[in-house]
């Protein structure tokens, strides 16, 4: 069909003006024709498309991130450092888009005046803020600042100057300097009202204004208009105070000032804000008025529930307003709970459930009924770590609160092994548990002692008695065991593949699904999470092969178990040397316990007993004469001064030449009690000095004794490099050298962002240099640990590990995509005549390499199940030669765990 000759006209002036925009629109030239071609280019090519590819790739962040309900949730959902370098890929790209953008479509070109402008693309400024964006999400903190602040001075009469001021104030609260950032903050609402208050003058003057000038006045206008022009002040960015208030609320709630961050959240949700946002915000401010225990968390949780939010906050808020409700009628929350566990889409959450029906019933004062549902919880309780802890915690302190200590005990020490480490009360529940095992310990002790002492001061006959009840439950016990074992062996014979009913489905369990899903649950309340091991069910993981032998050795040892022989050669009785040493730990039992609970467990009652018991039984030992003591400060503590007075008399009286009476005796003595706030810092000095008088095996001794049983002493990591030290001067000794490379990795792991973090680990990477030098001269290993030598990433492919190519290949795009600036090669050599290696090269030292080798473990796309499917490390150079030449890849791999993974 031919082309009518308009058409065809009006397609030559298309491809004209376009050859003209493409060939004449320079950024040195100044006219409408260049602005808009640079404009729209800016905007599309850099701006738009980087942004699309930020919000997408934190969209994806925020599906995939689960939210910890149990804290406060943060007012912005942002990676933590792990967690950033999954959004490497995509914040490098959108930057490196805004990058070739601002150098090929800016326009710099000062002018002052009426049209004074630094910059004449309009969108320049918008890709700087875009790179500082991704740098923020990144967590490279130090140049998204950078970029912030080289906006805010180039762009002082653009509106983005404030939205650079913000960028830096929330880069300032991510880096903690909270007291900056405020300051910003605040100078920007205080500068948003003020831009406000000039606003409603010029509206409310302008029509004034005009009425009265005259035409002379007019020209004398025109002339300071101009002047007003060069004057000009940067407008607000339309919803930015949007995004202030509920930044002010995120620094206020991180510094735990709930009554600002309530006056800024409530300011924030009074703003225009997108739904989802506003929700969130509400349920935040529901949380800190719960955590302040304040009522109106309850109505805000109820609100929460009638914006509709995600599955997930709508039930938190349905059980934290349980939580927080605090009137008389709870009838119709508790129903709402019960019907909750009706529904089978809740089961997940059973735990928490039942955890806010067992906080009802004890605030309505009925125990048993909270414990009970406490235990359900805890029972309940598969996945939630939290949850689990949660209950726990609260059961324990029940009991605790209660002093029935042996039950707090139990619950403690379970909780000790679900409990997260970054558990806010991680701390107090180790110490919790640790002083109620430290007195169970001696009440054990205690009970032991007397059941021997008292069996020893019966009758023979009565012992003998006693044995044969023992002997009868003993017998009775192990034809229980008899008869389950012939049980287990007679289901064993069966075909279990052939249970059910005739015509019915057969399947074994380890094919039905629903019950490999029952069975796991219920094996995980068990046993929790279990690595998958042979004889994983053993504390003691010895070979299955002694296991007739076991058998056999047991079998022997139920016989002598049955004799009454055997009880009578385990009581002291007769052998005053063994009843003296029982009686012994009886009486430090008494006292320790007595210490624990007056010390640790703030219990002066028991503790009175335990002191008056030792006082009574063991005088004139020091530990009895130490009873008496503690008992006549207690009382007179309590103001109880007859008792006091009594013990005081007792102990001057009748024990003169002791510490204790002079202590009491000595007004001054007691001076001393009032530097015990001092006493940690002259214990180190005292150590550290004996450290200088080279008294290395004493510093050892006392830095042991801290590092071991006090680990909230404000010098422990003095006492952890001390100690590491001292093992230094003594290494000499091969096996204090050891030892030394044991206290370094100890100081490293546990005094990261301390002081003596860096210097430890230096003398580690130099002792371990050292030792692989040595290991080599001496034959033992051909592997030498050099921390500064240039390092590579190595994947090693076993010949059935399928196509290399595609690992290969998924590890070059990632560096591309997300370590660009690196310049990383990626190659494949065989190690051998079968298997093959994967390199990446080549990283400058062992740091770089590491921070490569982690980011790659965590990487949640393509390459997730690489470090489950392949063996993966790092190496140096001439180790990789050295590899090659042995091909022995077991020994490297010992060799890398030993010095690369702290």
């Amino acid at each position: 069909m031919q082309k009518s000759p308009l058409r065809i006209l009006f397609s030559i002036i298309a491809l004209l003006i376009g050859g003209v925009i493409l060939t004449h629109c320079s950024t040195e030239k100044d006219a409408f024709l260049n602005r808009s071609y640079h404009d729209v280019t800016a905007k599309y090519n850099g701006y738009f498309n980087a942004n699309e590819l930020i919000n997408e790739s934190l969209f994806q962040f925020r599906e995939s991130r689960e939210e910890n309900y149990y804290e406060i949730i943060p007012v912005y959902q942002y990676p933590n450092s792990d967690e950033s370098k999954g959004l490497y890929a995509p914040m490098d790209t959108a930057a490196a888009k805004c990058e070739i953008v601002i150098g090929r479509h800016s326009m710099p070109k000062k002018k002052v005046g009426r049209y004074s402008k630094s910059e004449w693309c309009s969108w320049i400024d918008d890709n700087w803020i875009t790179i500082g964006w991704s740098q923020f999400y990144k967590r490279d903190f130090e140049s998204a600042m950078e970029k912030f602040e080289y906006i805010e001075k180039q762009y002082t009469k653009n509106d983005i100057v404030y939205s650079a001021k913000f960028w830096k104030a929330k880069t300032l609260i991510e880096i903690e300097d909270y007291f900056s950032a405020e300051e910003i903050l605040l100078k920007l609402i205080e500068k948003k009202n003020e831009l406000d208050e000039l606003e409603k003058e010029e509206k409310l003057n302008l029509k004034k204004i005009k009425e009265k000038l005259s035409s002379s006045k007019k020209k004398k206008r025109k002339k300071k208009k101009k002047k007003d022009d060069d004057e000009k002040i940067a407008g607000f960015p339309k919803g930015l105070e949007n995004q202030i208030y509920p930044t002010l609320a995120d620094l206020y709630i991180r510094t735990k000032e709930y009554n600002k961050a309530i006056d800024a959240l409530n300011k924030a949700i009074s703003l225009k804000q997108k739904r989802e946002f506003k929700t969130r915000l509400i349920f935040i401010l529901a949380q800190i008025y719960h955590e302040l225990k304040n009522n109106a968390a309850s109505a805000l949780y109820e609100e929460v529930v009638k914006r509709n939010p995600d599955y997930e906050m709508a039930f938190q808020a349905k059980i934290n307003r349980a939580l927080a409700f605090s009137g008389s009628d709870n009838k119709s929350i508790k129903n709402q709970l019960l019907k909750m566990l009706k529904d089978d889409k809740n089961i997940d959450f059973f735990d928490q459930i039942y955890y806010a029906l067992a906080e009802i019933a004890l605030k309505e004062d009925n125990r048993l009924k909270g414990i009970e549902y406490l235990e359900l919880s805890i029972e309940s309780s598969v996945n939630n770590a939290y949850q689990k802890t949660t209950s726990l915690i609260r059961l324990a302190d029940l009991y605790y609160l209660e002093r029935n200590y042996r039950k707090a005990n139990e619950y403690f020490e379970t909780t000790m092994n679900v409990i997260p480490k970054e558990h806010e009360q991680y701390q107090l529940i180790k110490a919790k548990n640790k002083n109620l095992a430290d007195l169970i310990q001696q009440l054990n002790t205690i009970q032991h002692s007397d059941s021997i002492i008292n069996l020893c001061e019966l009758p023979e006959k009565e012992v003998l008695a006693l044995i044969k009840d023992i002997i009868d439950k003993k017998r009775e016990e192990l034809e229980k065991k008899q008869e389950q074992k012939e049980l287990d062996a007679l289901f064993a014979s069966n075909d279990f593949g052939k249970t059910g009913s005739p015509g019915t489905s057969r399947k074994l369990f380890i094919w039905d699904q629903n019950l490999r899903g029952l069975g796991f649950n219920e094996f995980k309340k068990i046993w929790g999470d279990i690595k998958l091991e042979d004889n994983w069910r053993r504390s003691n993981k010895s070979a299955s092969s002694l296991d007739l032998e076991v058998s056999s050795t047991n079998d022997s040892l139920v016989q002598k178990e049955l004799s009454i022989d055997f009880y009578l050669d385990q009581l002291p009785c007769g052998d005053e040397q063994q009843l003296s040493a029982l009686k012994d730990s009886l009486m430090n039992a008494l006292y320790k316990a007595g210490n624990i609970y007056l010390h640790k467990l703030d219990d002066p009652e028991e503790s009175i007993s335990m002191y008056k018991r030792v006082s009574a039984e063991f005088l004139p030992n020091e530990k009895a004469i130490a009873g008496l003591y503690q008992l006549y400060i207690i009382f007179k503590e309590k103001n109880k001064l007859a008792e006091s007075n009594s013990y005081k008399s007792t102990i001057v009286n009748d024990y003169k030449n002791s510490e204790y009476a002079k202590l009491i005796l000595n007004p001054n003595y007691k001076e001393g009690q009032r530097l015990q706030q001092q006493q940690e810092a002259i214990d180190y000095a005292l150590t550290y000095q004996q450290y200088k008088n080279n008294a290395f095996h004493k510093v050892i001794e006392a830095c042991s004794e801290i590092i071991k049983n006090d680990t909230l002493n404000s010098f422990y990591c003095k006492y952890c490099y001390l100690n590491a030290l001292s093992f230094g001067h003594l290494a000499y000794d091969t096996t204090y050298k050891k030892r030394f490379e044991l206290a370094l990795s100890k100081t490293v792991k546990e005094c990261k962002g301390s002081e003596y973090y860096q210097p430890a680990k230096n003398l580690l990477n130099r002792l371990r240099n050292e030792q692989s030098l040595e290991a080599a001269k001496a034959g033992k290993s051909s592997f030498i640990f050099d921390n500064t030598a240039p390092h590579k990433f190595v994947v090693f492919f076993p010949k059935d590990a399928g196509n290399i190519n595609s690992i290969k290949n998924k590890l070059s795009n990632l560096n591309k995509s997300s370590f660009s600036k690196s310049s990383l090669k990626t190659s494949n050599q065989f190690l051998n005549s079968e298997d093959q290696m994967i390199i990446v090269q080549s990283f400058v030292n062992v740091s770089s390499a590491m921070d490569y080798y982690d980011a790659i473990r965590l990487n949640k796309g393509a390459l997730k199940t690489l470090f489950k499917d392949f063996s993966c490390f790092t190496i140096s150079e001439k180790n990789l030669s050295v590899l090659y030449l042995e091909k022995n890849l077991e020994s490297y791999l010992t060799f890398f765990n030993a010095n690369y993974l702290e």
